[in-house]
């Protein structure tokens, strides 16, 4: 395939032009606008107020990807769409939520009851009785429950006793 001179002279043109610094801010403005629109993961901890940001880069508790991508939406003047950050943020929660899920299962303790029946107050009898075992309930237990709920059963879960929603 032979590229057209006005191709070859816009390649050259991305290539060789400084990368816009203003387009490099309203890129990374529009992603955490973005990320804080699909942050799920993030919302749930702020909601049990155990999230923190912290300003400093730390190896042990940062995420992130590193992605090759190419420079023409940066650039000023290039005839390049500017990226939709939606994208990279979506990408960024799917990979936080599996990290959560990793984390559920390797520190889940399987834990015996009686049988629990597939409505609410049964597993709020197994939760209670699973919580109030001596050693096991703490300021970081919890339970988690996973799996489609059907909208009934959401609006079940607002009438049980003790159960406020927001």
């Amino acid at each position: 395939m032979t590229m057209s001179p006005e191709h070859l002279r816009q390649d050259e043109y991305v290539l060789n032009a400084p990368i816009s610094e203003e387009r490099v801010a309203r890129f990374y403005a529009e992603y955490l606008d973005s990320r804080r629109q699909c942050g799920a993961a993030e919302a749930v901890f702020e909601r049990a107020d155990s999230f923190s940001r912290k300003p400093d880069w730390e190896d042990e508790y940062g995420i992130g990807f590193n992605v090759i991508i190419r420079r023409g939406p940066f650039v000023d003047g290039s005839s390049w769409a500017e990226y939709r950050t939606w994208e990279f943020a979506l990408a960024v929660e799917r990979h936080l939520l599996s990290k959560l899920d990793e984390l559920l299962r390797s520190n889940a303790q399987p834990l015996q009851t009686g049988p629990v029946e597939r409505n609410w107050s049964s597993m709020f009898t197994a939760a209670d009785e699973i919580l109030f075992r001596p050693g096991l309930a703490g300021p970081n237990a919890c339970i988690v429950v996973t799996g489609p709920l059907h909208e009934n059963w959401l609006l079940d879960l607002t009438r049980q006793p003790g159960v406020v929603p927001d």
